[in-house]
């Protein structure tokens, strides 16, 4: 159930009642010679009546149901109460009233003018307090919002499970690794050759000639032209331990 309580149900009720049974009232005045209008009158205000009790006893309800109220919205409350008090007050009295003038004045000259007349001003005093009463009570629910849910409120828990719907992360898919391009191949660097000439601690310079050396012995010490021939000296030396194989010259 979307209301807050049934005094919102209800109220409406006698305020609509109460108003129709003042405008068959003036017409059983104006018309003496239809009896139902007079009867319609009267069933009017008796329901009317019944139908402002009810709406006081929900807005009773309704008002101890309200907690956390500032002070300024307290006493405008009880205001509201006072004049709905006064209001049943009245329309009691006057349809009750009318009940008895229905019942004594059945003839149709309407032997009780009189007494209809002061009825129907009282009615009208009924129908004054009733605007009062409306009007504060319209002021209490569309001025300060007394029992009236924020209406961002329910839009928002209405865009609630959209938002997380379209927040929530989906869920992963599964994901196949794509093959990788194999690593650019870097070629080798090659080694830089060691030197094959060692000098010596005395000054000495000791080729160590490779394998693929060996037919280069013979252009490599020769003697430039016009050099001493005993400048350039060979001695096969062995290889000593952990040298490459391979025959040992001691350049001199």
């Amino acid at each position: 159930m979307n209301l807050p309580n049934l005094h919102p149900a209800v109220v409406h009720f006698p305020i609509a009642l109460w108003l129709a049974a003042v405008l068959f009232d003036v017409a059983c005045l104006m018309i003496r010679r239809h009896r139902w209008i007079d009867l319609t009158a009267t069933s009017l205000y008796a329901m009317g009546a019944l139908g402002a009790g009810a709406a006081y006893l929900a807005g009773e309800w309704a008002e101890d149901s309200l907690i956390d109220l500032p002070a300024s919205l307290e006493t405008l409350v009880e205001d509201h109460s006072d004049w709905a008090w006064w209001t049943l007050i009245v329309f009691a009295v006057v349809a009750a009233l009318r009940l008895v003038i229905l019942r004594v004045d059945r003839g149709v000259g309407h032997r009780l003018t009189g007494v209809r007349w002061l009825v129907l001003l009282a009615a009208l005093g009924g129908t004054w307090a009733l605007v009062e009463t409306a009007d504060r009570g319209g002021a209490l629910v569309y001025r300060h919002g007394v029992a009236v849910t924020p209406a961002n409120a329910g839009a928002d828990a209405a865009r609630a499970p959209a938002s997380t719907a379209m927040s929530a992360p989906s869920a992963p898919s599964a994901q196949v690794p794509a093959p990788s391009a194999p690593p650019a191949q870097v070629p080798a660097r090659p080694a830089a050759p060691a030197s094959p000439v060692i000098r010596g601690a005395d000054g000495t310079l000791v080729w160590m000639p490779g394998p693929d050396d060996s037919a280069q012995l013979g252009a490599i010490l020769t003697n430039a032209v016009g050099s001493d021939p005993a400048v350039v000296t060979a001695e096969t030396i062995p290889p000593s331990s952990g040298a490459p194989a391979g025959p040992g010259i001691n350049l001199r």
